[in-house]
């Protein structure tokens, strides 16, 4: 089993906030081990893009900050959308519909059918 990174814990501590659909999970530390590790794919190659080239001229702390800026930003994007999609008003919905994240690859993408689904097609 692959230990949690922190952007596993990161999203699972959003999911906490909404124990219904967090108690659905059938085996969190998985989950949220291969979740994290999947945000940390996506935050480094959104990062490189957000990055971009290095300008012709670029001091090393100019780079710095363009390539710290640029995580940050990438990690700030991905763990929101890895979060729960928060309740709807009508809460008989959320009980019968429970929201998961899936994306290719993940060992759940064939139960996808039975879920509503964020599919994240990079992978």
């Amino acid at each position: 089993m692959i230990g949690m990174n922190r952007y596993g814990e990161a999203v699972r501590r959003h999911w906490e906030q909404l124990p219904e659909q967090y108690m659905r999970i059938e085996d969190p530390e998985s989950f949220f081990a291969e979740l994290g590790e999947y945000a940390a794919l996506m935050i480094d190659e959104l990062a490189d893009d957000l990055a971009g080239a290095d300008p012709p001229g670029e001091g090393y702390l100019d780079k710095v900050v363009r390539l710290t800026a640029a995580r940050r930003l990438a990690e700030q994007e991905v763990i929101a959308d890895l979060r729960p999609a928060s309740a709807p008003d009508d809460d008989e919905l959320a009980a019968a519909v429970p929201p998961l994240i899936i994306w290719r690859g993940c060992p759940s993408w064939t139960d996808a059918c039975t879920w509503t689904c964020v599919i994240h097609p990079k992978g």
